[in-house]
Parts: structure tokens; C-alpha cells; sequence
């Protein structure tokens, strides 16, 4: 009887808050509710991975110079994908609205495919596919853990986020050097600040995405989407650009 009741509870009411003598905050949701959210989920990532996925693989293919035909600078399209992951994680009313999420969503994974396209026509079409393989089999394999293994061996959230402010803040600097001096190196540094902040985050997220932290993530299908697409389209150009700095000082 209390199945029947939460079955149709839930098709209004995501997550339910209980607060014990603890005060812990235990969520409680329908297995069945969570299989078909994580199946949602894992559905739209990996449509937006093959969309942006195809146009690179054919710009690589046949070696087309994005640039030289679009006169924009390509960080004009990382600009515009920041301010609508911006506006989608900042402002409620449009993450959670149709079809305000929708827009939001689309134009973030358009804007970085665009944005990829001027840097993947150099790279050979085999370390492409190459580099797609490993950083699918890494995004599987971190969110395996994120979702199955024990609490106490993945990072919690305060561990979490002290590390993400640090690389952060890393980033930053190194951006900075790179316009700055025009070295090389700190490319290859900030390529790889920038993988490591990435393989840390999926397990977090996963822990998110599966139900493992103190807050229902049942309304933010997109998001979760959205944030599994960035992490792959991340760790595909991260491991290209490693290819590139090996040729570059071998």
C-alpha cells in the first residue's frame, strides 16, 4: 500500500525531505521514478555527444578549416556557451521552464561544437577517434564509480569544491600566461589542470545523478544531461590537445 501511495505522490512531489533526530536530510525517491530519470539522462547525453561528435569527425575527415571560411573568433562561441550554462544554472525559472531549458541547452551544445570545429580539422582523423574512445571509456568507468562505490572512498562535496576553486583559480593564471607570453607549455598545463578537474568532477556527479547526495536531482534531467556532455567534449579536446603538445616537443 505505501508503493501504490508513493507511485502516485511522486507524479507531483520528486523528493520528499525527512528530517530525523539526527538532522540528517534523507531523501526519499521511487527506484522505479529514479531508473527512468537516470535513463533520461543518459539518453539526451548521449545524443548531444553524437550530434556534436558527427560535424567534428567530418571537419577532421576531410581537414576543412573552420576558420578560414567563419571569420568569427572562435572564442566568441566559448563566450556565448558560458553565458547560457550561466543563465541555465543561475536562474531557476529558465532551468526548469520549457522551453527556455530547451534553448538553453541546445544553443550550449551548438555553440561548443562550433567552437570545436576550429581546432579539430588539424587533428588526424584517427587520434580523433582515438581520443572519443578513451574519453568514452573514462566517462563510463567514473560514473560506474560515482554511483556504485562507497561514499567514504569517492570526494565529498567540501573536498570537492575546495579543489574545483583551486583549479579554477589555476585556469585562470595560466589563460593568462598563455595570452600573455605565448608559451606553449602552459597549454599543455592548462590542458591538463583542466582533465583533472574534469575526471573529479564525474564521480561527484554521478553521486548527484544517482541519488547518492542530500538532494533530488529528479527536475534537472537537462542539466545532469548538459553536464555529462561538457565533461566528454572536454576530455575529447583535452586528449587531442595532448597529442598535438607530444608531436609539437617530441
Amino acid at each position: 500500500m505505501a508503493n501504490i501511495y508513493n507511485q502516485n505522490e511522486y507524479r507531483y512531489q520528486i523528493g520528499r525531505p525527512e528530517r530525523p533526530q539526527e538532522e540528517n536530510v534523507v531523501i526519499i525517491i521511487d527506484p522505479a521514478i529514479m531508473t527512468v530519470f537516470r535513463r533520461h539522462v543518459y539518453f539526451f547525453a548521449a545524443v548531444f555527444c553524437v550530434l556534436s561528435m558527427i560535424p567534428w569527425i567530418i571537419v577532421s575527415a576531410t581537414e576543412y578549416d573552420v576558420g578560414e571560411k567563419c571569420p568569427v573568433h572562435p572564442i566568441v562561441w566559448i563566450l556565448i556557451a558560458f553565458t547560457c550554462q550561466t543563465i541555465l544554472s543561475c536562474c531557476p525559472q529558465t532551468r526548469y521552464s520549457f522551453p527556455c531549458n530547451w534553448i538553453l541547452v541546445l544553443s550550449v551544445v551548438i555553440f561548443l561544437t562550433l567552437f570545436g570545429c576550429y581546432f579539430i580539422y588539424s587533428v588526424i582523423i584517427e587520434a580523433l577517434l582515438l581520443s572519443v574512445l578513451i574519453a568514452a571509456v573514462l566517462l563510463v568507468i567514473l560514473h560506474l564509480c560515482g554511483a556504485h562505490c562507497p561514499s567514504s572512498v569517492l570526494p565529498n562535496a567540501v573536498c570537492t569544491g575546495c579543489i574545483y576553486l583551486l583549479c579554477f583559480l589555476t585556469l585562470i593564471i595560466l589563460a593568462i600566461l598563455m595570452l600573455v607570453l605565448g608559451d606553449r607549455i602552459y597549454g599543455l598545463i592548462f590542458a591538463t589542470v583542466l582533465f583533472f578537474l574534469v575526471v573529479l568532477m564525474i564521480p561527484f556527479s554521478s553521486q548527484y545523478i544517482n541519488g547518492r547526495l542530500q538532494y533530488s536531482p529528479l527536475p534537472d534531467t537537462l542539466g545532469c544531461s548538459l553536464g555529462i556532455f561538457i565533461y566528454f567534449i572536454i576530455m575529447v579536446l583535452c586528449l587531442a590537445s595532448f597529442r598535438y603538445y607530444y608531436l609539437y616537443y617530441k
